[in-house]
């Protein structure tokens, strides 16, 4: 499993992002996309680091006991430690060259993609590998682990997230983006009177989903007008 250390992935504040530094993360990408210049300010160039909030706690809850795979006593986290979907590589991290920058990405859950060592004979003759169906491992897999707010199939087909992922796995493995299996899994979660955070329900729904070439055209194209509107802000908000 590859890690990036500070990586703007896992901090805010000053430090975080750096315009010269032309490292593009998916966290960026979204507080600038859908959220606008003024929390984007707020949390990577104004001093402080930002806060946690209630529901960020409560992800951060259930991603460390995914990455643990500790028995719980929590009874309802132990149903989710138990059903949730499992991938070989847990908490994987990509970084690949992009047009002058470099996109950084952390994947929930991820299955290398497997490679075939057999002559293009042999192949060509059918051996099991080349056989058998895409759903088999050969191009990998993304997972995606998502808690709280309402996850439904449009909203799914819809999220941008998933599209720079399969855009991070295709440039770095030369895989076919709509070859690429996506599962995002939702875990509703209740946040009761009295309760200082909301809890997962213990519900679990998974949405299969892919992205297509035209997909990853787009995303590439978004990436590259987001990255001239934020230069274009920290200029703004930093002349000197």
């Amino acid at each position: 499993m590859e890690k990036r250390k500070n990586s703007a992935l896992h901090k805010w504040g000053p430090g975080s992002f750096s315009i010269e530094d032309k490292v593009f993360s998916w966290s960026v990408y979204n507080v600038w996309r859908n959220y606008g210049p003024n929390e984007f300010t707020k949390k990577y160039l104004m001093s402080g680091a930002d806060q946690m909030n209630p529901r960020m706690m409560t992800g951060r809850i259930v991603a460390d006991m995914i990455e643990s795979d500790q028995e719980q006593r929590d009874p309802t986290l132990e149903h989710l430690r138990v059903w949730l979907p499992r991938y070989e590589t847990q908490e994987y991290e990509i970084e690949v060259p992009f047009n002058g920058l470099t996109l950084v990405m952390h994947l929930d859950g991820f299955d290398l993609p497997k490679r075939c060592e057999c002559s293009p004979t042999h192949a060509a003759l059918g051996c099991d590998f080349h056989i058998a169906s895409e759903n088999n491992g050969r191009y990998g897999k993304i997972g995606e682990y998502k808690t709280g707010v309402l996850w439904n199939r449009e909203k799914v087909e819809k999220w941008k997230q998933l599209d720079w992922y399969v855009l991070g796995v295709h440039l770095k493995f030369k895989v076919p983006p709509e070859k690429i299996p996506i599962v995002l899994t939702w875990m509703p979660t209740i946040w009761k009177d009295g309760e200082s955070m909301p809890r997962p329900t213990g519900e679990i729904e998974n949405f299969e989903t892919r992205r297509s070439m035209r997909d990853m055209l787009n995303i590439g194209k978004d990436i590259m007008v987001a990255w001239r509107e934020i230069e274009t802000h920290c200029a703004k908000e930093n002349p000197f």
